[in-house]
């Protein structure tokens, strides 16, 4: 079924159900090939799955080879792995004999839904599930794919409750207590809304989501938003007599294509995105006569702190040696609660406030432009 040679899913896996509840229109295969994009973010979160898997199996981190596994820099990584091992700590009793990488797979009238929970427990008749987040996606986002797995735990069996926690990295948890009623009343809605929905007539509802749809590069919405998106851009800056922009044409314009402006953006991402992958998939891609696109190794040199530490502190002053380093708050914090035997709040609070006393912190004003309620004062 489909219109213009579009075929509806019949697969769905419980990570697409928050997309395909924002646009029905992405649930539709178009006619002709598909570009899914080389996401780096993508690919540490991936990585970062294994890494904690691999720790709840109770196997050897290897953190190089899973880095290789995923094509991302092993610092990159090393550098997550502390954080996320800490937050599944924190959960970690909740998780009796935890299963991690549970794939399932429920089959219903005429479509198959599908699943990896990352980490899952069943205690008594409720079943638990966690699901790690690398990136900084607001975590309500999410709450279709957890239905999507309480879905097939219920289908597991022996189940009469689910208790499903988003486990952001960043963030703090979000739990749902999940009921068969809620997975009822939710897969009634897809049913009506995308399983049976019309290519020809289903509602496109391009917006931030966009950046998640393999259609997002030919997308007849995304499309006609961005040609008429470039056109206005191209009046709104167009020079004038003194070869500049008039300031009051873009203030005229600067609320209604400020978001159309920021989808441009993005799609120009997404286009460098696709031509790499292309790359990777095919080889070079010629542009003008005897020039190519292709993938190029850049060099960088890393200076391992502590080996350097003595050779840089005998060549320079503890003040010239300052002026080299850059401390992150962050990082610290990190250290200080992973070494932390009692309270890791505590140390946190601690460690911060002597840093403060010895005016080690200093606090930057940083002034961005951001989309936010009209009631907000920038002032506050």
């Amino acid at each position: 079924r489909g219109g213009r040679g579009e075929e509806v899913m019949k697969t769905y896996r419980c990570s697409s159900l928050p997309l395909l509840c924002e646009c029905p229109q992405a649930g539709f295969v178009p006619d002709g090939p598909t570009i899914e994009p080389v996401r780096e973010d993508a690919r540490l979160g991936q990585a970062i799955h294994e890494i904690v898997s691999r720790s709840v199996k109770g196997l050897d981190l290897d953190p190089e080879t899973v880095a290789m596994n995923h094509g991302i820099p092993a610092g990159d990584l090393r550098e997550l792995i502390g954080l996320a091992l800490y937050r599944w700590k924190q959960i970690q009793e909740r998780f009796p004999e935890p299963e991690s990488e549970l794939a399932l797979e429920a089959e219903y009238d005429g479509w198959t839904l599908t699943g990896h929970i990352d980490i899952a427990s069943i205690v008594g008749n409720q079943g638990r599930l966690a699901d790690l987040k690398s990136g900084y996606q607001d975590p309500s986002w999410y709450r279709p794919q957890m239905i999507g797995y309480a879905a097939l735990l219920y289908d597991y069996g022996g189940i009469e409750t689910v208790d499903a926690t988003i486990v952001p990295l960043h963030g703090r948890d979000v739990r749902y207590l999940i009921s068969m009623g809620d997975v009822q009343r939710f897969f009634d809605d897809f049913g009506v809304n995308v399983i049976e929905a019309d290519p020809a007539t289903a509602p496109y509802k391009p917006g931030n989501h966009c950046q998640f749809c393999q259609r997002r590069l030919t997308c007849p919405a995304v499309q006609d938003m961005a040609r008429d998106g470039i056109a206005s851009l191209a009046l709104v800056l167009a020079p004038g007599s003194d070869g500049a922009a008039d300031r009051n044409t873009i203030a005229a314009n600067a609320g209604r294509m400020y978001a159309q402006v920021k989808m441009i953006e993005s799609l120009c991402e997404s286009f460098r995105e696709a031509v790499k992958s292309l790359i990777i998939d095919n080889g070079p891609i010629p542009t003008s006569e005897g020039k190519e696109l292709r993938i190029v190794p850049i060099q960088k040199s890393i200076i391992d702190p502590l080996a350097a530490w003595p050779v840089l502190q005998a060549a320079l002053t503890d003040e010239e040696l300052a002026a080299c380093i850059t401390v992150s708050k962050p990082d610290v914090v990190k250290a200080v609660r992973a070494k932390a035997d009692g309270k890791k709040k505590d140390a946190e609070e601690l460690i911060l406030n002597q840093l403060k006393q010895a005016h080690a912190i200093t606090v930057e004003s940083v002034e961005q432009v951001r989309e936010v309620n009209a009631k907000e004062n920038g002032d506050e």
